[in-house]
């Protein structure tokens, strides 16, 4: 939109600054003026009330849920702690060895064969990689080295472009 800049002020808050005749309930600025915290620029130009919805709070020109309710839509609704699970702020999270589901539940996270739980995921142990959802021994090359989930040539053997050797150095 012309005439308007987006700034952000010494706090981190971020609010938009315009040009042109200063309404009622705006603040002279750098560049132009604002709104005044508390009031957001309308479509009939003037800076009017912002108008949050219940279990809401107003925050600078707009507004944000209270803790342990999400925005949804235009409105602000209860979040409910699902087994195995607790809400932080305004999103679930789900205990160590629980991941999210997309209804909103916490399921327990199945570890495939020589993999390990690390909090809400799995992690493949030593010497193997993840590929398509499953632990697959790394195979090293002739004067390779498995290092952790990879391999890596020996001292004095370069690994060449294709990336499926070990070549002894010149």
């Amino acid at each position: 939109m012309p005439g308007q800049e987006v700034a952000q002020d010494a706090a981190g808050k971020i609010y938009v600054e315009h040009t042109g005749p200063r309404p009622s309930n705006a603040v002279i600025t750098n560049k132009g003026w604002r709104c005044q915290d508390g009031f957001a620029l309308a479509a009939s130009g003037r800076c009017e009330a912002v108008k949050p919805p219940a279990k809401a709070i107003v925050v600078g020109n707009s507004w944000r849920c209270m803790l342990g309710f999400a925005m949804k839509d235009t409105s602000c609704v209860q979040l409910t702690a699902p087994a195995y699970g607790e809400i932080q702020g305004d999103r679930i999270r789900c205990r160590a060895g629980f991941g999210l589901d997309h209804d909103g539940q916490c399921m327990a996270v199945a570890a495939p064969e020589h993999s390990f739980l690390r909090g809400n995921e799995w992690v493949c142990r030593t010497g193997y990689s993840k590929v398509d959802g499953a632990c697959v021994a790394v195979r090293a090359p002739l004067n390779a080295t498995i290092s952790g989930n990879a391999w890596r040539c020996n001292p004095g053997f370069t690994q060449p472009a294709d990336g499926t050797s070990c070549q002894l150095v010149n």
